[in-house]
């Protein structure tokens, strides 16, 4: 199985890289908490506390950090692509 998830995830980053419309960033969150959420279930007969433990400090540490960066983000950064299309849709009203 080892192998054959190593592929498919190539496969997808190589997928993502060729198609514009893809948001590689939110695979790569995916993937990153894919792996942080087996290592905190694991195998139901090979338990490793400190490693499940480890991984839901990390998991809670992650989660407030994104609910933080959400709520409280105040940088002016934003799109050209929402720039021109509301410069479209002003010049069609005639502002």
């Amino acid at each position: 199985m080892g192998w054959n998830l190593l592929v498919v995830i190539g496969l997808n980053i190589a997928f993502g890289l060729s198609v514009p419309q893809i948001d590689n960033g939110a695979h790569l969150g995916g993937l990153v908490g894919g792996f942080i959420a087996s290592a905190i279930v694991f195998f139901p007969r090979k338990k490793k506390k400190l490693l499940q433990a480890t991984s839901v400090i990390v998991y809670i540490t992650i989660l407030i950090l994104l609910v933080y960066v959400g709520l409280f983000n105040t940088s002016n950064h934003s799109d050209e692509a929402i720039k021109l299309q509301i410069s479209h849709e002003r010049l069609q009203e005639e502002k």
